[in-house]
């Protein structure tokens, strides 16, 4: 009996090799490849294949396709025995940027070669994210193109925004095709981040493809944006407080536009590098660090303000911003409460009104076009970050306002937010003293410095700590110790009592606006905080010490002066350096808390407009809060300038200079109306 036998399948590589020859320019024939692979495996020696590799670097973009499809072609000969080839092939100058279908032969080429042979993983991952740093210069050979992106880095070169295309798509493909190569991706990723000092245009080109590849692949972004951040932080950290050059003076703000271009330049360089381009370059080259540092800040909240509204992020910035414009909610954006105070107040000519401020409620669009899913997952994932790396920082200047921007466009999220600093960080159990100061800190700061924080908010989240204070009083009584007044022993208590002075002497008006409110505050029982052995006057800010004695007195909450006065006797004086080392000044108020506000005002230019609309400056205290007689006697014996919070005696329309982290101030200095005239 005869038995049909079923067709016979055609061998697998010739379904390669129909497959390859369907592509253009391509030969199965072709034996080069196989042969040289052969003499790779055979003797290893870089001259075995040195030949090949001058034709590739000069070949045509038609050419090097060919050689690319064959080397897909014979991927399966790629082993181990060929990797220090690999390397080399994965150097080679391919013309990426001539040409559409050697983009993609190349991304076929790499995922291919890392599915067949995962042991290449790290040449490969450590070759794409190197094509996402392009080449920039800021020594003195410095040309047109660098000094043109150094002054204006948000701009990307077609070639540019072509290779890191290219690149971007190379790691997403191999990512889903090969899960186990994850931690070889990480790994590279930060270990191609460059260094902090190098050009700002590099810097944010790299930031902007791990943000775009952190929404290519969500399950990597908290990684993602972990490395980003700790950049903005080494950043940050090296970031002088005030920018270099910078004064006061009039004359020396206008000599920098009376500039006068050199006659000898050629008419191209002169429609090139003109007079306002020749101011920003010098004040960029005096300050390298702050200008990356505010393209960055810039960068990053772009980002969180396109995912919240749920347009992917680009690495032209100009086409971020023109979608946001036609969704109608640009970064900055602010929708404000309806102002149900206004015609009350109107009434009421014996109430202050000029310090209210109206509450915001978000961006624009007022959370109306939010993907709140597509929130809720970011959310999660920069607070996870922040509470990392950011949290930790001592005395971080600018990095944590992306956690303030998250908070602005959704305000509802501020009270979460709260209470994991106050329950995780302050109260919980295992965490470092730096860490519960730094979370008192940013519950304080937040709380005064964000338009959107309603005063309810304040007010719970102040009774708790409040709270947590009067139970450490009575701990302490119980235990019937002598170890009082120890800024050591009792550092965390003297921090919750800084902070609590801070955010009540910040938002008085609000907190004395009525008499339930004014109800509300004697619950808390501030007096008892003031009168205790602890002393926390003698050790806090005496700038803060100062407004909080004046308004408890004028409100009749708690009498502070004659606690002041004592301490002023029984404290020897102390000196006091400015951050300069010029100027020696004496103080009779004793050692004070090292406690930095974060949220005090945000010094860069031209990511500052984000924050803006929602950000709360003290314009002083009321009138009506005047100094009696013993206040002036105080004030006699302060000679240190204050700012304008820290210090009522200033009139709402006059601010001192910016000098320390305490300080905050309204009308913008003369080195910053500088910035913004050489920066339109």
């Amino acid at each position: 009996m005869l038995v049909n036998n079923p067709p016979r399948t055609p061998p697998i590589l010739k379904k390669r090799e129909r497959n390859c020859a369907a592509l253009p320019g391509v030969d199965p024939n072709d034996e080069r490849v196989p042969l040289l692979l052969e003499r790779v495996r055979e003797t290893g020696l870089v001259s075995s294949y040195a030949a090949e590799l001058e034709e590739i670097s000069s070949a045509t973009a038609e050419d090097q396709l060919e050689w690319v499809v064959q080397f897909t072609h014979n991927v399966i000969r790629l082993d181990t025995s060929t990797s220090g080839f690999i390397v080399e092939v994965l150097k080679l100058p391919w013309k990426l940027t001539e040409s559409d279908m050697l983009q993609k032969a190349y991304q076929n080429f790499v995922v291919a070669l890392v599915t067949a042979h995962n042991i290449h993983c790290k040449a490969v991952f450590s070759h794409l994210f190197g094509l996402l740093l392009p080449d920039t210069s800021m020594g003195a050979e410095m040309n047109e193109a660098d000094q043109l992106l150094l002054v204006n880095p948000q701009l990307v070169p077609k070639s540019t925004m072509q290779v890191t295309q290219c690149s971007i798509e190379a790691i997403v493909m191999i990512h889903a095709k090969v899960p186990l190569s994850e931690r070889t991706l990480l790994r590279e990723a930060s270990n191609a981040r460059p260094y902090y000092k190098r050009h700002p245009h590099l810097l944010l080109i790299y930031c902007k493809c791990l943000l775009i590849l952190s929404s290519r692949i969500p399950s990597l972004r908290k990684t993602f944006l972990e490395m980003i951040v700790e950049r903005l932080v080494d950043i940050d950290a090296n970031c002088p407080r005030e920018p270099a050059d910078g004064s006061d003076d009039e004359n020396e703000e206008e000599e920098v536009f009376k500039m006068d271009v050199d006659e000898e330049l050629s008419q191209s360089q002169n429609s090139l590098i003109d007079v306002q381009r020749k101011a920003r370059l010098d004040w960029i080259l005096n300050n390298p660090l702050m200008h990356s540092l505010d393209v960055l800040m810039d960068a990053m909240v772009l980002y969180i303000h396109c995912t919240v509204h749920d347009v992917p992020f680009s690495l032209d910035r100009n086409i971020n911003i023109e979608e946001l414009r036609i969704l109608g909610c640009l970064p900055g954006s602010v929708k404000l409460a309806p102002n149900l105070e206004a015609d009350q107040d109107s009434h009421d000519s014996s109430t202050d009104t000029s310090h209210k401020q109206q509450l915001t409620l978000g961006c624009a669009c007022g959370g109306e076009k939010h993907n709140l899913m597509s929130l809720k997952r970011l959310y999660h994932d920069l607070v996870g970050v922040f509470t990392r790396i950011v949290l930790p920082t001592h005395s971080s200047g600018h990095v944590q306002f992306f956690m303030f921007y998250v908070l602005s466009i959704k305000p509802s999220l501020t009270r979460i937010f709260l209470d994991t600093l106050r329950t995780d960080s302050f109260m919980g159990n295992g965490v470092a003293l730096d860490v519960k100061k730094n979370a008192l800190a940013y519950i304080g700061s937040l709380m005064v410095r964000g338009k959107f924080v309603p005063i309810s908010t304040t007010l719970s989240c102040l009774e708790v700590i409040v709270s947590w204070c009067h139970e450490y009083i009575n701990s302490q009584e119980k235990q019937g110790t002598n170890n009082y007044m120890n800024l050591a022993l009792h550092e965390k208590f003297y921090c919750a009592c800084q902070t609590i002075f801070y955010v009540f002497s910040f938002r008085c008006l609000e907190f004395t606006k009525s008499e339930k409110m004014l109800d509300h505050v004697r619950r808390l029982n501030l007096e008892r905080l003031v009168f205790s052995k602890l002393n926390p006057l003698a050790v806090c800010r005496y700038q803060i010490v100062k407004n909080f004695a004046a308004i408890t007195r004028h409100f009749q909450l708690a009498y502070c002066y004659a606690i002041i006065e004592s301490n002023r006797r029984n404290t020897l004086p102390v000196c006091m350096h400015a951050s300069d080392g010029s100027d020696v000044r004496a103080s009779a108020y004793g050692s004070s808390l090292d406690m930095a506000f974060p949220f005090d005002p945000y010094q860069l230019l031209h990511s500052a407009p984000y924050f803006e609309a929602h950000y709360q400056h003290f314009p002083g205290l009321p009138e009506y809060i005047s100094m009696d007689a013993e206040e002036r006697i105080l004030e006699k014996e302060e000679t240190e300038d204050e700012d304008d919070f820290l210090d009522h005696s200033y009139p709402s329309d006059s601010y001192p200079k910016i000098s320390s982290f305490m300080e905050c101030q309204d009308s913008p200095t003369a080195e910053r109306k500088t910035l913004k005239r050489i920066f339109p």
